[in-house]
């Protein structure tokens, strides 16, 4: 669980866009956290070009390990998060394969429409960091269902997912996350 240390940034003005004021939370996300290492400290943008490109400023900062950075245009959600590496550069193909399960889990613990498109996932690194990042694009949803999204209990689910996902890649080492996968026959979405 997020300890009482733990620190939230919403930061639309930087962005030039502010997050719409219905929308995306960083107290509504933090509910929801149950993760014991993503999430300590979260920024919450409106529109901005990349979410990746902010986290990785802020990773050669020194930002901690877990911090998360999201981004709201319209209906869609842009998030990414910062994994310290320790020089483990070889952990990066399968830091993919952790995005996608992360990404196909949130998509079964909330109640979405089909329509949810996942639209992108990326790795960015550095010898001693990673971002993990996706983009999910809630637009293409017809009206009345898009009044009923969560974006909050996805992103948390996501995150939870993810946080879930690296302590067993921590623990086990590639293997273990990727004989989950195998397990599920490589796919994490729903039907």
């Amino acid at each position: 669980m997020i300890g009482a240390t733990a620190m939230a940034y919403a930061a639309p003005e930087l962005s030039g866009l502010p997050a719409s004021p219905d929308g995306l939370s960083i107290e509504l996300i933090r509910r929801r956290l149950a993760s014991a290492l993503v999430g300590g400290h979260i920024y919450l943008f409106g529109r901005i070009a990349s979410t990746t490109e902010v986290l990785a400023r802020l990773a050669e900062a020194g930002a901690r390990e877990g911090t998360v950075v999201v981004a709201e245009d319209g209906m869609d959600l842009r998030l990414s998060v910062l994994f310290r590496l320790a020089g483990a550069l070889g952990a990066v193909p399968v830091l993919s394969v952790l995005t996608g399960r992360a990404a196909g889990e949130a998509l079964r613990q909330t109640p979405l429409p089909a329509a949810v498109r996942i639209e992108c996932a990326t790795v960015a690194h550095r010898t001693d960091w990673a971002i993990l990042g996706i983009g999910v694009n809630f637009s293409a949803i017809p009206g009345g269902a898009l009044q009923r999204i969560d974006r909050n209990a996805f992103a948390a689910a996501y995150l939870n997912a993810l946080d879930r996902l690296f302590a067993t890649y921590a623990a086990g080492g590639a293997s273990a996350v990727l004989a989950g996968w195998r397990d599920n026959g490589g796919l994490d979405a729903r039907e």
